[in-house]
């Protein structure tokens, strides 16, 4: 990177592993930016990530991304400057990114909110007093949580305070399930790196539909709406648009705005998670200071128009937004859960990219390597993008294409079945 002038690179804080950080590596090579990625564990990203970063000539350089200043001055000895843009897409670092973009004056989110955001139990306290927000209770002990789970009554939904894609999130209906539930969170110790912190939240379960409204700077863009399987908090399935009477997307959309508003979040991009009860009350599950994962921000765009990740991007280099067009009034995601075991064989898989309709078929492991369940968002394996005059085509053809691709496994000792 030496030789490069400062103000044409763009620092990103780690990248996300479906797809959003490739897509900004490829959005600023576009705009005329080099991309310098900071990773604490380059040789731990998913080899299809590695692929397309090398794509976009992106320079990884390794360094701790859990501290700030570790970072500045590894961005320091490979820029003779501050950087133009500093980019944080990736949840675990979120707040590390938005402390080192203001260490270098570039435009970000402020600090504090996405702290905030980071912390799940701080989000509750944050929102108490407020009409957006749970019952709930912040427990230290397991013998802590099963008496908030007494006292709010079951079912509950106990979760730890600082990790997302729904790991070690569970939904308990007795108080001794809600102390088992946070036993495995208190011995966790650390998850991809991040240490767990030594605190869970003990929730009131809200029975409903669920949904994310998609945002940028404070104000909603799309909603989403989220399919989980059955018994359990992992998604499989995410639709824009989320086929909503206007009033209640209005709603759903106003719900959003003032949960960021409260929270202080008004720069860039936001991903607020609500459930919709059946007295039509829509309570905030948690505000996320970054674009949605999962590939949502490729959904919005091919519905809507608006690319949320080319919006940071644009926000981040103090340019305008580039305003496309729809491509398809629907557009769906739909997931995959694999067994634990060892992926020795992938077939079909053009196959079931050439289904009329389809748009992305991808995998998340390669041919030979393990896959372990933990009973989160981790558990899947593939996933498929389509989109369609209306839901249910968009749905049948990603469907179709999961279907088509068949994965030969082998079983691995411990994995479950």
């Amino acid at each position: 990177m030496s030789g490069l002038d400062p103000a044409r690179v763009a620092v990103m804080v780690e990248a996300p592993v479906t797809g959003a950080g490739a897509d900004a590596a490829r959005l600023l090579r576009e705009r005329g930016l080099s991309t310098l990625l900071l990773t604490h564990d380059p040789d731990g990203m998913p080899q299809y990530l590695r692929r397309q970063l090398a794509q976009q000539d992106v320079s990884v350089i390794q360094t701790s991304t859990l501290d700030v200043e570790a970072m500045r001055a590894s961005v320091l000895q490979h820029l003779d400057g501050s950087p133009r843009a500093v980019l944080g897409m990736y949840e675990y670092y979120a707040a590390q990114a938005a402390e080192l973009a203001r260490e270098f004056g570039c435009p970000g989110p402020a600090p504090e909110a996405v702290a905030i955001c980071r912390d799940k139990a701080r989000q509750r306290d944050q929102l108490a007093g407020t009409e957006l927000t749970v019952h709930y209770r912040r427990c230290h002990t397991a013998d802590q949580a099963q008496s908030a789970a007494a006292e709010l009554g079951t079912p509950v939904i106990v979760k730890p305070t600082n990790l997302t894609g729904s790991v070690l999130v569970r939904r308990c209906d007795t108080p001794h399930e809600a102390k088992e539930a946070t036993e495995a969170i208190l011995r966790q110790g650390e998850y991809l790196g991040i240490p767990v912190q030594n605190e869970v939240l003990v929730e009131e379960f809200i029975e409903g539909a669920e949904y994310s409204v998609e945002l940028m700077h404070g104000r909603a863009v799309a909603v989403t709406s989220k399919t989980l399987a059955p018994g359990t908090v992992i998604e499989i399935a995410h639709t824009v648009p989320a086929g909503l009477a206007t009033e209640l997307q209005d709603y759903l959309s106003r719900v959003a705005e003032e949960a960021c508003s409260v929270i202080g979040l008004r720069w860039g991009p936001a991903h607020v998670e609500l459930r919709v009860q059946e007295s039509g009350r829509a309570a905030v599950i948690e505000i996320n200071a970054r674009v949605a994962g999962d590939r949502i921000p490729e959904l919005v765009r091919l519905a809507t128009g608006v690319d949320l990740v080319d919006e940071h991007i644009g926000a981040a280099l103090g340019e305008a937004a580039r305003q496309g067009e729809p491509e398809a009034p629907v557009a769906t995601i739909r997931f995959r859960q694999g067994p634990g075991g060892r992926l020795n064989r992938v077939s079909k898989l053009e196959s079931a990219r050439a289904i009329a309709g389809v748009r992305e078929v991808h995998l998340r492991i390669a041919e030979g390597q393990e896959h372990r369940l933990n009973g989160s968002n981790q558990d899947r394996v593939a996933w498929a993008i389509a989109t369609g005059d209306v839901e249910a085509a968009a749905r049948t053809a990603a469907t179709q294409a999961l279907d088509t691709v068949e994965l030969d496994w082998a079983r691995m000792q411990g994995a479950t079945p």
